[in-house]
């Protein structure tokens, strides 16, 4: 789920570390500033950059458990040193908890935490009616938060549940899509292999000559069919590759799948930006699908000798962009022209991208077909 290019959590994250410049106000001018004061203020300004930082890290690698643990420490020590305004950070804490470790091993620490914060003033003896209301203030922060943190675990697991069919929707007709054409051409293929080598057998004890150029003709044919099948076969059936988080990743799967074309004749040319980039799921996720896509495009609409992928970063955006050639000898000069028809796998691919706040354009070239898709920048977090 994503809002204006951005992940939900990204503004949970933002709200509450915002919080923390609330207390700061509030300390500033409502309390006098005395060394123990200022001492706090300073520990939890460092807290709130190092915890920013961490959780940068963390959500492009969410696998790694020892950075989950690290935010849910800082975010607490948050949660400690501030003052009602952050009970915020505590969400963060369940919501790092949840993704790493699991509800299950949530819900045990959110257990604990209740002890532990109504220990103090039960080990302390008798009950004040202040006291209960404190206990009870503090129980009510956990369980808010914990349920807060879960609700956004809830609608981010959705979120991606629904990505993930319609991405499995998309490929499946796609696919079938595909089959045909496949079916078609290389029927073709065969229809005319059959025909030529029929011709030839006939003009066998006529002519021989022009019979055994039936055969060549029916071999070329036949070589250029098992290529055809070679190459629709891979594409069919790519390796599967994580979703990428950085550009480098996508990169690497741009490289696993040209490799999977090595004993068809097919060359691949990737040129990638010289630093690594950050890339939400959701960008990654598309821009994963665009270069299967933009394969599937070169394999439908010609015999491309040749596939250029091309990923760019600017100030504002991150491009792809997936270009064939037929003839390499025009590679170094693409002619773009504009896209009449696109199918349901590129219409999809539009609609995704518009809703990432995005462009995506495709269409035939002077050489053979491109697909170029544009996605804004943004921090991932």
């Amino acid at each position: 789920m994503t809002i204006a290019g951005r992940p939900l959590h990204f503004y949970f994250i933002a709200f509450a570390l915002g919080s923390i410049f609330i207390t700061f106000c509030d300390t500033i001018f409502c309390y006098e500033l005395n060394p123990q004061t200022i001492f706090l203020m300073v520990v939890a300004v460092i807290a709130t950059i190092i915890d920013v930082v961490l959780i940068k890290r963390w959500t492009r690698n969410p696998d790694d458990k020892c950075l989950a643990s690290a935010v849910a420490a800082t975010s607490f020590v948050l949660f400690i040193i501030g003052g009602s305004y952050s009970t915020a950070t505590l969400a963060i804490v369940f919501w790092v908890i949840q993704q790493a470790f699991g509800m299950r091993q949530c819900m045990g620490i959110a257990g604990i935490l209740m002890v532990l914060m109504a220990l103090p003033r039960s080990l302390a003896g008798q009950y004040q009616r202040d006291d209960i209301h404190y206990i009870l203030f503090l129980e009510t922060i956990v369980i808010v938060h914990f349920s807060f943190a879960w609700l956004l675990t809830a609608l981010e697991k959705s979120a991606e549940k629904e990505r993930r069919y319609a991405v499995e929707a998309a490929v499946s007709m796609e696919q079938a899509e595909s089959a045909r054409m496949l079916h078609d051409g290389l029927g073709q293929q065969l229809v005319t292999t059959i025909v030529a080598l029929d011709v030839a057998q006939a003009l066998k004890s006529t002519s021989e000559q022009a019979a055994w150029s039936e055969v060549h003709n029916a071999q070329a044919v036949a070589k250029q069919a098992l290529v055809d099948l070679r190459r629709w076969v891979r594409a069919l059936d790519p390796p599967e590759t994580p979703t990428p988080h950085t550009s480098d990743q996508l990169v690497a799967a741009m490289q696993s799948l040209s490799q999977t074309f090595s004993s068809t004749g097919l060359e691949f040319q990737i040129d990638k930006p010289d630093d690594n980039y950050a890339l939400a799921a959701a960008q990654g996720e598309l821009f994963q699908i665009a270069v299967r896509e933009g394969v599937s495009n070169a394999l439908r609409h010609g015999q491309p000798t040749m596939i250029h992928f091309h990923l760019r970063v600017n100030e504002d955006s991150i491009t792809l962009t997936v270009e064939d050639y037929s003839d390499k000898e025009h590679a170094l000069v693409p002619v773009k022209a504009s896209s009449t028809e696109n199918g349901y796998g590129l219409r999809s691919l539009r609609k995704r991208a518009t809703q990432l706040g995005g462009t995506m354009t495709a269409g035939p070239t002077d050489t053979g077909f491109y697909l170029d898709v544009s996605l804004p920048r943004t921090e991932n977090m």
